[in-house]
């Protein structure tokens, strides 16, 4: 049998490359079968006007520190993001196996599983690609698939008619959040569930971790730059110098951070593993978090609180929201029971095994 995964696995991104890992991953040990990845195809699009768009969690600007200060460390940072870039694309071929060389779109696949992911994101236009528009599949079905903050009320009825016509690709469509879940139940009359991200239900939390180079440190894992407000800053910097702690910007540049961390993405879950405790405003920086038992924070952003407030919530840690940065320092310092979490894990682990070993069996 011929399996691929439609994803965001280009993506420069420790989430992206490891959730395309973790599902890889599942399926093979259900399959034995090796399992490609296709890229999605980006110039077949449908505009769309989308209420709430990533550019959002930007409107402020930078106002933390002296302007040269600030821009010598963007412009070290930009250079270290190379280097980021290389182990990353590294990763994607020797992990992933994945090859500017080889088209997997010119291949015959009897399943594509399209996810996890925001493979239904939009802001200004959908890709519909990631919609039902792949031809190179007798049998399409998502895993735990997320739209971001996309919503109805961006879509015109016209657009309504096109993708409602476009999804009856789908066998079946598994989403990661409920409000993935309400946007997709206006496109689609077919079967649907909820499974949790393939980082979680994956084997990564078993990995053995390997010393690192680094002690006493808070990580900070947010898109770049991102954390920009002064008074976020201010928190996160009072809470490291209290406690005597360096902070180390994950994933991405933090131009007020003391350092930004370059690794592999497997390297990066050591670093989670050894962390004092963890400030993310990110879906993967608390999932991370999460499968390696990490004290952390997460700011909720416009762009992601849908899906990374209904995970937390889900999971029982909506206390680790940060409502006000006030109260950031009491969020880091309360113990998390993750004996609780590692039961409810278990359980989603084997919803995820059967709803795919369901779905492979099926056209077998």
């Amino acid at each position: 049998m011929k399996i691929a995964i439609l994803s965001m696995q280009r993506v420069i991104n420790y989430g992206s490359v490891l959730q395309a890992y973790s599902l890889k991953e599942i399926i093979e040990s259900i399959t034995g079968e090796h399992v490609d990845f296709i890229d999605p195809i980006l110039d077949n699009t449908l505009a769309v006007n989308m209420p709430v768009r990533d550019s959002d969690d930007y409107t402020k600007k930078d106002q933390y520190g002296m302007w040269l200060t600030r821009n010598f460390r963007k412009a070290l940072d930009k250079l270290n993001y190379k280097n980021l870039t290389k182990k990353i694309v590294e990763f994607q071929e020797n992990e992933l196996g994945m090859s500017y060389d080889y088209d997997p779109h010119k291949e015959k696949y009897d399943l594509v599983v399209e996810g996890s992911d925001e493979v239904f994101k939009a802001s200004d236009k959908i890709y519909l690609h990631m919609y039902g528009a792949i031809d190179n599949a007798d049998t399409l079905i998502t895993y735990a698939a997320a739209c971001g903050s996309a919503s109805i009320k961006g879509l015109s009825e016209q657009n309504l008619v096109i993708l409602k016509e476009m999804m009856k690709k789908y066998k079946f469509i598994s989403v990661r959040d409920s409000h993935t879940y309400d946007y997709v139940k206006n496109l689609y009359d077919g079967k649907m569930d909820r499974h949790l991200d393939p980082v979680l239900v994956g084997n990564l939390y078993k990995r053995k971790h390997k010393p690192v180079k680094l002690k006493n440190y808070m990580i900070v894992y947010a898109y770049g730059n991102r954390i920009r407000d002064r008074r976020e800053i201010e928190a996160i910097k009072d809470y490291a110098k209290k406690n005597k702690l360096q902070t180390i910007a994950v994933g991405a540049p933090q131009f007020w951070c003391d350092k930004f961390l370059v690794v592999s993405p497997l390297e990066v879950l050591d670093y989670f593993y050894y962390a004092d405790c963890v400030v993310t405003d990110t879906f993967h920086g608390s999932i991370f978090s999460i499968i390696n038992n990490c004290k952390f924070a997460t700011i909720l952003r416009k762009s992601n609180e849908n899906k990374l407030g209904g995970l937390l919530r889900e999971l029982g840690l909506e206390d680790r929201i940060v409502d006000s940065v006030d109260n950031l320092s009491e969020i880091l310092e309360k113990n998390i029971d993750y004996a609780k979490i590692s039961t409810l894990l278990e359980k989603e682990r084997v919803r995820t095994r059967e709803y795919l070993t369901e779905q492979i069996e099926s056209i077998k």
